[in-house]
């Protein structure tokens, strides 16, 4: 035995190489992966975020509007800009990569929007703080249009992404009101419903896909549309960035 061991030890040398090297090629793949996923779910978890935060400052601005035009005794502006520095992160070449094509596309749209809805806001407050703006009433809606124009797309890209993203990963977040939208979603999709995004409920007021079977839920970030036929869930009674912003107080 032993001699024949000896007379063929190249060909087991060969079989060996030839058992070891794909097992090993195949755990270097599988190692990579596992941290390519690892990297994805990482910024994932920081895109949700980031989301979360413009979802809030960017509705802010149509808040402050809307105060202005019903308080004449103060003067209501947000004190914070949209945040633009981590999402401008995104789009460097080896982050990006840990986003699928659809992903991929729909930040850089949101981040491009956000980009001129952040200058637009800061001419708009200097405008403010620096003229008797609102004072004149008409003056003050013609002034704020272009800004404005900017916030119902921005918010209904965000919440289409976000939801999505927060269905798949939002257990995973620390932050309890994006767990708590988690757990929103998923009590919907586990009872067999629907789910349509919208930055406000009133955009599928005339609708025709409210007639389609697969439409059990709009799931927006306000609701204004109190009597809508479907169910509504308000997103930012349970997903305000500061305390003082919660709407259920």
């Amino acid at each position: 035995m032993n001699e024949w061991f000896n007379e063929h030890s190249g060909l087991i040398s060969a079989i060996g190489l030839f058992l070891v090297l794909p097992f090993a090629i195949l755990s270097d793949k599988v190692i990579g992966w596992y941290k390519a996923r690892k990297v994805r779910q990482g910024m994932i978890r920081i895109l949700v975020t980031e989301l979360w935060k413009n979802l809030n400052l960017v509705g802010q601005y149509e808040q402050s509007y809307l105060n202005n035009l019903n308080d004449p005794e103060n003067l209501h502006y947000p004190h914070y800009f949209p945040s633009t520095e981590v999402l401008e992160r995104f789009l460097s070449f080896d982050v990006i990569q840990c986003l699928n094509l659809d992903e991929r596309e729909r930040v850089v749209e949101i981040y491009s929007s956000l980009i001129k809805f952040k200058s637009e806001c800061l001419t708009w407050r200097e405008k403010l703080l620096n003229t008797g703006l609102v004072m004149d009433k008409p003056l003050y809606k013609i002034v704020s249009g272009t800004m404005l124009s900017y916030i119902q797309p921005i918010m209904s890209n965000i919440m289409e992404l976000w939801i999505l993203l927060v269905r798949d990963h939002g257990q995973e977040s620390s932050i309890p009101q994006i767990r708590k939208v988690n757990e929103l979603i998923r009590t919907e999709i586990n009872s067999g419903h629907w789910i349509h995004s919208a930055y406000k409920a009133s955009e599928f007021c005339n609708s025709t896909l409210l007639q389609e079977p697969r439409f059990d839920v709009i799931m927006c970030w306000e609701n204004d549309w109190p009597d809508a036929p479907k169910k509504v869930i308000a997103l930012n009674q349970h997903a305000f960035l500061h305390e003082s912003w919660n709407r259920l107080t």
